[in-house]
């Protein structure tokens, strides 16, 4: 620890020590010794309240501060999907079983557990992508998914999202249910 120590002198006889030492609400209060020589006694007072005070105004009194550890995580949104195969739209022309390298569009799309599934609407089957980047407006993975019609959920930090976005693999027509 670097201790930095700053003597002010204050006549012949008295000397003052000033520590910049942190410490928390120091207040220095005179006393007298018998031969009328000032001293200075520290008293440290201590608030468990952490406080701040407000700017722009020095004689302003400090403000308790509300603290959590709990960090809240927004919901992912999903705008649209993409095939990065194909011609750029929301559909993979392969009928049978294969790899798709897809994009995902939105905001809150970073973040820890991130995943894609898609759900077959015909048959409830059920597909996870393996994500391999993703930030806050952007999450790129791969998915093998057979020919089918799919519905879109992206899942980042437990929460999932509830907007229905779909992927269509395959020939044939698709229409939104």
């Amino acid at each position: 620890m670097l201790l930095l120590s700053l003597m002010i002198s204050c006549g012949s006889n008295s000397q003052l020590w000033i520590s910049p030492t942190p410490t928390s609400g120091v207040f220095w209060t005179p006393t007298q010794t018998p031969t009328g020589i000032s001293t200075f006694t520290p008293t440290v007072t201590f608030t468990a309240t952490p406080t701040q005070t407000p700017t722009g105004n020095p004689s302003a009194t400090s403000i308790p501060v509300a603290t959590s550890t709990a960090v809240s995580v927004p919901a992912p949104v999903v705008n649209s999907i993409k095939d990065d195969n194909g011609t750029g739209d929301n559909k993979d022309s392969e009928n049978g079983s294969s790899e798709v390298s897809f994009s995902v569009f939105g905001s809150h799309l970073m973040g820890p557990g991130a995943a894609v599934t898609f759900t077959d609407v015909d048959f409830g089957t059920v597909y996870t992508g393996t994500v391999n980047s993703s930030t806050e407006g952007e999450l790129k993975g791969t998915i093998t998914i057979p020919g089918g019609k799919y519905v879109i959920k992206v899942t980042v930090g437990g929460k999932t999202s509830t907007d229905a976005v779909y992927f269509y693999k395959g020939s044939g027509t698709y229409e939104k249910s």
